[in-house]
This record gives C-alpha cells, structure tokens and sequence, in this order.
C-alpha cells in the first residue's frame, strides 16, 4: 500500500511550491502527523505532516520547484511496497517530450497526470511561473531550451532567452567602451516571497488610481489612554500598542464609510459587512499582512493578545493560510520606524490603506496657543476609481477625531 504526497494548494492563487528542505531522510520510517519537509510559497513557509505510518520514499528533492498536485513523495506500509516503490522509480526513464513520469502507487497517476497537465500545453514542458514570464515577454516557448528535470522549462530558462534575445548583435557601427560598473559586492537572488511582493504591489500601481490623502492628529488622549491602561497590564501581560488602537479604531471608523471597506471585481463594487483588518508586519526579505478578523467586535485588548501573537508567528514563518486571508482594510504602521509620514501601497483587492507615522512633538494650535503636543500623520491612500477624494478625506477626519477622543470612541470595547 502506497500513499502520494504531493505539492499542496495552499492559497486561490498558488500554482507552485518550493521544498525548502526535507526534515526527514530517504528510507526513515516516519509516524502520521509528522513534519517531513518544508514547502516554501509565495507567502509562507509551511511544513507539510506525514498522512500516514510508514517508509518515506522521497520523488522530489530539496531546491526543487513543483507544481500544485505533483507528487513529492511516497509513504509505503510495509518494507516490501517501498521497495516496489524505490524500484519502480529506478526503472522509469527519463519522459520524452510530450510525456511525463508517473509515480508509482495507488494515488500516482491522478497526482501524475495533474502534474503534466499543469506544466505541459502544446507539447512544451514548462513551469507555471515560466510560462507567465514567457508570455509576458512575448517569448515562445518552443524556442527555449529547458534545464530543469526531464528537459521542464524553468523561470532561469525564460529569463536567459529574454536577456539573449535582447543581446542578438547588429550590424552598427561598434558602440564606445562602456563605462566601468560597479564593483558588484554580492549577488542576491529574489526568494518567492521577494517575487510576490514585487508582482502584486506593482500590479496594485498597475491597476489601480491611487491617491493619498494625509491628516495630522494630536496624540496627547491616545497616548495617556494607552499608558494608563499599560499600568493595568492584564495577567497575561499582554501591553497595548499605538498600532493595537489604530487598528481597532480603524474598524469602527469604517462602519459609518463603507465604500473603504470594499473590493471590486469586474464593474461591482462589494461593500463587505465583516472588518478584516489586515496588519502589515515586516520579517526577514519581506513584508507580511496577517489578518485581524471581526476586528470591530473585538476588544482593544484581544486585539492586542491576537496581533502580538500574529506577529510573533509572522517573524517565525509559522503562519498558514488562514491567518493571512479575506482581509477587507489594512493598516500599516511605519513610525515604529521614525517615519514622519508614509504613502502606502493598496493591498489587493481592497481598495484602501491607512499608514500611520511617528508620534513626535509638534507645535499644534490649541486653544488659540501654539503648544507643543505629541502628534502623528495618518495617510490613507485609497482607490480612486472607486472612491472618491471627499468620502476618502471624512474617514480620514473620522480617524483623527477618533484618536483624538479615544475614551468615549472605546468606551465598551477596551476588555
């Protein structure tokens, strides 16, 4: 008896994983719900559990990119069905052109024939990424010359045409000596989070008409609220943050504008009735927006356990799909950062942002004085195909207003 593990899906939009690295070698025996390898995908890391007791045979290694539903190993019962296993994969050639290896098992040729048909159209054996990559380039992929297993087309392949096609020489007079370059220290190469991000902010750019709007708010309540109650830090010791107040002020904020609240597809624009707020977190070679949900039902303290929680996950790769998805509204904090004011970039497919900058003393007219007084920038940038400037600017003077009397605006929902 032979179970398949293949690559899972782990979001709407995920067509290929990364094996990070295998936590278990060929040939151990493993027990069900065992971490066995490390996928890495556009978004997280993810450890995948063995489904059931037995000997691992390994079908894809370390550093390998695979399609969602391609086989990446095998889980034998007995010592004789690995064997078969192990040997029946020594025996199967290499595939032609047009082919594809099938696994041995019960369950390999459905995962076998997912795997072909998601890297091979036409005849042509390529990866997800690359066939995007080719076609946004206006490249054939015929005329590649693939390099990954059986002759499989990778992103390197399209990448190395595109810059060799650019290259072909002419018959023009030899150009001047180029400028020396810099020294070049070190070469990085982009993670697939690294891509993603790169992909969906520029889509977002792309796509959208976005427009920023900015108001500065006076700190002075915020920031006695917030120490007052961080002096009657729970059990737990669960302390509030300037983000915690935002976040949860944000959602209250949105139930009187809606149109903020929203994503569009197609000619619709769907106005959600549930308050995700989604929390830009930066970790290592990225950036990362764990997702706040009912966070307009939620007082300001759970928020403040979920997201510190939620970060720490985030920091340790240990988020899974669910912590990172139907966000309706995010919030971006930067003045942690000593930034005085930032522009965000809309996360799709809401239509709207809030960044937040640094609280620092700054001379605000208050009573007919100019009085130093903590205060911070809110920027919202939102959607402005859309949303127009003049609801955009009354969320924003909601916000202020909000901050600016936190007590009444929190009153019931502090925990």
């Amino acid at each position: 008896m032979l179970h398949t593990m293949v690559m899972p899906k782990l979001g709407l939009t995920m067509e290929e994983g990364l094996i990070a690295r295998w936590l278990r070698s060929e040939g151990d025996a493993v027990k069900k719900g065992e971490a066995l390898l490390v996928i890495e995908t556009e978004k997280i890391t993810y450890d995948i559990e063995a489904p059931t007791e037995g000997i691992l045979h390994i079908v894809r290694q370390a550093g390998e990119t695979v399609a969602v539903a391609s086989p990446v190993a095998v889980v034998a019962a007995t010592q004789e069905a690995y064997s078969q296993a192990v040997s029946s994969a020594a025996a199967v050639p290499a595939p032609a052109a047009g082919e594809d290896a099938r696994p041995a098992g019960d369950a390999s040729a459905a995962s076998g024939a997912a795997a072909g048909a998601a890297g091979e159209r036409g005849g042509v054996r390529a990866s997800p990424l690359a066939r995007r990559l080719a076609a946004e380039a206006g490249l054939a992929l015929a005329a590649v010359k693939g390099t990954g297993p059986g002759g499989r087309i990778t992103r390197e392949d399209v990448e190395a045409a595109v810059a060799a096609r650019g290259a072909v020489p002419t018959r023009a007079e030899a150009p001047a000596p180029a400028p020396a370059l810099p020294k070049v220290l070190e070469v990085r190469r982009l993670s697939p989070m690294r891509r993603t991000i790169a992909a969906r902010l520029a889509g977002s750019l792309r796509e959208m008409a976005q427009l920023t709007v900015m108001a500065d708010v006076d700190m002075s309540a915020a920031r006695a609220l917030r120490e007052e109650l961080n002096r009657d830090v729970a059990a737990d010791g669960a302390r509030i943050t300037y983000t915690d107040l935002v976040v949860k002020l944000a959602a209250l904020a949105l139930k009187a504008h809606p149109v903020l609240n929203a994503t569009l597809r197609g000619e619709e624009l769907h106005l959600l009735g549930e308050y995700h707020i989604g929390v830009a977190v930066e970790i290592e070679d990225g950036l990362i927006v764990p997702v706040i949900r009912d966070a307009d039902r939620k007082s300001l303290r759970a928020i403040s356990r979920e997201l510190a929680e939620l970060s720490e996950r985030a920091r340790a790769r240990r988020l899974g799909p669910e912590d990172l998805q139907g966000g309706t509204f995010t919030v971006s904090n930067a003045g942690m950062l000593g930034v005085d004011a930032v522009t965000p970039i809309i996360n799709p497919p809401e239509v709207a942002i809030l960044g937040v900058g640094r609280i620092a003393d700054r001379a605000l007219a208050v009573g007919g004085r100019v009085e130093a007084r903590p205060a911070a920038t809110l920027c919202l940038t939102f959607d402005h195909r859309v949303v127009d400037g003049a609801p955009a600017s009354r969320f924003l003077a909601d916000m202020r207003r909000l901050l600016e009397e936190p007590r009444a605006a929190l009153a019931g929902h502090i925990g």
